[in-house]
């Protein structure tokens, strides 16, 4: 994720929710891709317009959490554009990381979440990527365990309309820490984008689980919470993870991983429930895609990152020669010429 400035956030409200559910429905099936539209979001999908705007609900949901007990959300006159797949076979060209099932993609042709699927049960991975949209807006410079750390907890959000519950138990997260071993503290907070527990099937899901429980204990437990928004703010300050543990909560590494060994068998009791207030949401609009806008809206998510930027450029040259002349199609590909060879974009 490529990050600007750093502003200091509001972090002592984060854990008093106040937000309400919201309500929506347009009853029109989809027939091929079709757009759907809320305040805030901007989704092109091959789902029925009722499971999109089911998970554009979630998302609005998430959004007033942020916005209702934060200062991360900035005013944007540009909803946040969302690709959501129906199934595995459909992302995979897609797909930057052979783990992952999701991503959120920042570069210079702006901000994605792309989902395989949006199925009930996969909707937690569609607030996991808007929370990275949002500390990544925010400015917020996290290393890799704490940035996904803090984007699992968030996507643990849960409302019924009159509360709200953050904090819950990710139960993937919870079986990957009962199959192996914890990593060295040190080995979790050295993770990068290269490592083999970032890419690599065997070894990706203990590093989740580990970064989720310790963001986690640092959230709710009575040592670490009054001084995590100090954390925060001393590690995307430039200070590595370690020493900034040392620094802000005068613990060591072995220190920390001790406390995180005595945590985790009690950790499913802590969580924290808010009463909600309605938020005020405009109904949906949707509208169909036709076959060059849909080619355009992928060619698009295809010319944001590096390593799919050739085939974006053969996907727009075969366009143009169906429909010569076309503006957006030529944008593309002059942006494509002159991004090569460096092209940002990192998926999360």
């Amino acid at each position: 994720m490529s990050l600007s400035t750093y502003r200091q956030p509001g972090y002592g409200a984060f854990f008093s929710l106040i937000f309400s559910l919201l309500g929506f429905c347009t009853p029109v099936d989809a027939q091929g891709w079709i757009s759907v539209r809320t305040d805030h979001f901007e989704m092109s999908t091959t789902n029925p317009a009722a499971d999109a705007e089911a998970t554009l609900l979630v998302l609005e949901q998430a959004r007033s959490f942020f916005q209702q007990t934060t200062d991360l959300i900035s005013i944007s006159s540009r909803p946040l554009r969302i690709i959501a797949f129906r199934s595995k076979e459909e992302y995979e060209p897609f797909r930057l990381q052979s783990t992952s099932f999701a991503h959120y993609l920042h570069s210079q042709r702006g901000d994605y979440i792309v989902l395989q699927d949006i199925q009930p049960q996969h909707r937690q991975a569609a607030i996991h990527e808007y929370t990275h949209f949002v500390f990544g807006n925010a400015g917020l410079k996290l290393p890799i365990w704490l940035c996904e750390g803090t984007a699992d907890f968030y996507s643990s959000l849960l409302t019924d309309g009159e509360t709200t519950t953050v904090g819950g138990m990710l139960s993937a997260r919870v079986r990957s820490l009962s199959e192996g071993e914890l990593l060295p503290l040190q080995t979790l907070m050295a993770v990068d984008g290269a490592s083999p527990f970032y890419n690599e099937r065997n070894k990706v899901g203990l590093f989740y689980g580990q970064s989720w429980a310790l963001v986690h204990m640092l959230v709710f437990h009575e040592s670490y919470r009054p001084r995590f928004a100090q954390f925060i703010g001393a590690v995307s300050g430039g200070s590595e993870s370690e020493r900034a543990m040392q620094l802000v909560y005068g613990k060591t590494a072995d220190q920390v991983m001790a406390d995180l060994q005595n945590y985790l068998p009690v950790m499913g009791s802590y969580r924290s429930v808010n009463r909600t207030v309605k938020a005020e949401c405009r109904n949906p609009t949707v509208s169909s895609l036709s076959e060059v806008d849909s080619a355009l809206t992928l060619a698009d998510l295809l010319a944001s990152h590096r390593a799919t930027a050739a085939r974006a450029k053969g996907e727009l040259v075969a366009l143009r020669q169906r429909v010569p002349g076309n503006r957006q199609a030529e944008e593309l590909l002059a942006y494509l010429a002159a991004q090569e060879p460096a092209r940002p974009g990192a998926p999360h």
